[in-house]
């Protein structure tokens, strides 16, 4: 929060209209969207493909679209609102995560317990040229560049999560997408944080700052994983903790009790 501070007031001293833009990640690996991760696997180990990124990115999204239609109460008026949707959704997509709010950062790098030494929230100063407005004349396949847009208020949990995108440049000669720390627009302003924090110590933190799976996925899914995950929260806190404190302020006085008074303790004894 000391860095989120300074970086905001260097942005209100330069007078400038720039924004900050947090991603968590437990993880430490390239910003590259979900629909490019496996794809830059297979090409480094040389692994024949079936189809290129855009032609598997076009099928899904097509067969998205045409299975998804019962399912949603109200039809995306354009491909930037099909591509949130099915991003929101789990699908791979040419999309990346972002939020504005630093503790949404915070809270994803933290949430996976698999990998307490690689937490890294990635932090973006965004200018207006970064920034582009999402209309039906604006074509998200054919950007000349990677851009960044604030979806439409069409999900619960994109206002909840102060929701960004990045849409990332491909480039058609390699058949890939340009990681954003490669970018030469943007790597200058992207800064890298480690996160050293535990899991169970912070994320209750950020729970009493209205920070938790209940709030960030609103609906019955997120409620229960957020109520399973105050069940262990407090077992952590309230019976855990206590009980080895407890066994090793005992074993520490019987120690020092025997030391102290080697006598007493023989006199025990018989």
């Amino acid at each position: 929060m000391r860095f989120v501070e300074s970086a905001q007031a260097e942005i209100r001293e330069s007078n400038s209209d720039d924004l900050l833009l947090f991603r968590g990640q437990p993880v430490d690996e390239p910003l590259l969207p979900k629909m490019a991760r496996l794809h830059a696997i297979h090409r480094k180990y040389d692994i024949s493909q079936r189809h290129d990124l855009l032609d598997s990115e076009a099928r899904m999204l097509s067969d998205f679209k045409r299975r998804s239609r019962p399912l949603i109460p109200a039809t995306p008026e354009s491909e930037w609102e099909w591509l949130a949707l099915a991003q929101h959704h789990g699908m791979e997509t040419r999309l990346l995560d972002w939020s504005s709010n630093a503790l949404v950062g915070l809270y994803f790098a933290l949430e996976d317990d698999r990998h307490d030494a690689q937490r890294i929230i990635w932090v973006l100063r965004a200018t207006a040229r970064d920034i582009v407005a999402p209309t039906a004349e604006l074509d998200p396949f054919r950007l000349p560049a990677t851009k960044f847009y604030r979806p439409s208020l069409m999900s619960p949990r994109i206002i909840a999560q102060d929701g960004w995108f990045s849409v990332h440049k491909y480039m058609k000669a390699d058949d890939r997408f340009l990681p954003l720390e490669h970018n030469r627009v943007f790597k200058t302003r992207l800064r890298k944080l480690r996160i050293r924090g535990k899991r169970h110590v912070n994320l209750p933190q950020l729970d009493l700052c209205g920070v938790n799976r209940a709030a960030l996925f609103p609906g019955l899914d997120g409620l229960c994983a957020y109520l399973n995950w105050r069940r262990d929260a407090d077992n952590w806190v309230h019976i855990r903790m206590p009980q080895a404190l407890s066994l090793g302020k005992t074993a520490s006085n019987n120690t020092s009790d025997r030391i102290a008074h080697p006598r007493r303790a023989r006199k025990r004894s018989r």
